[in-house]
């Protein structure tokens, strides 16, 4: 069976790339669109990471229970809100890290965010390094706009703004690490 000239076939095989390529390059986001994504969200999205400073982990140890608390949270608001999580990763998956000094303000964080239906993950360590087993070492609230956070009646109360992030009265609003 004969599938005609050489030249035939590449001419096709390139118009159909092309034409492939067209329709794929307009389905995917244009800056003009993410821009619009972007500025639709009520504030700025970010993921909130709090790190308890009263366990005096090390630098490498705190990376690693942000980066459990960032995916226990991406993997929630993944299931529960798909678009927010969309917007996030556009926007540049912007995040912060804060120090909370003990257990009971990471506690009040945790409940403030279930009450308040926001995407959230509390990491427990498994004890084979620095910490004991069990110990709640990072909370991870979001991705969530942070007007919405502060908008929120039931979160407001353990939260206030300050240069335009979110801060909670106990946490100490220093960087976790500097390099």
């Amino acid at each position: 069976m004969e599938y005609g000239h050489p030249v035939i076939q590449a001419l096709f095989t390139a118009g159909i790339s092309f034409c492939l390529g067209w329709y794929l390059c307009k389905k995917s986001a244009s800056a003009k669109s993410v821009s619009k994504i972007c500025q639709s969200v009520t504030g700025d999205l970010k993921l909130v990471l709090v790190v308890r400073n009263d366990l005096g982990m090390s630098k490498g140890k705190v990376a690693a229970q942000c980066s459990h608390a960032t995916l226990g949270c991406y993997r929630n608001a993944l299931e529960d809100c798909p678009q927010i999580v969309s917007a996030w990763e556009l926007c540049g998956e912007k995040k912060i890290a804060l120090k909370a000094p003990d257990y009971e303000t990471l506690n009040k964080l945790q409940n403030a965010a279930g009450n308040a239906g926001l995407p959230h993950c509390l990491i427990h360590d498994a004890g084979h390094t620095q910490v004991p087993s069990g110990s709640a070492t990072v909370l991870g609230i979001g991705p969530v706009s942070l007007t919405k956070l502060l908008e929120n009646s039931n979160c407001i109360k353990h939260s206030k703004l300050v240069k335009g992030v979110c801060a909670f009265p106990s946490v100490q609003y220093t960087p976790v690490f500097t390099l």
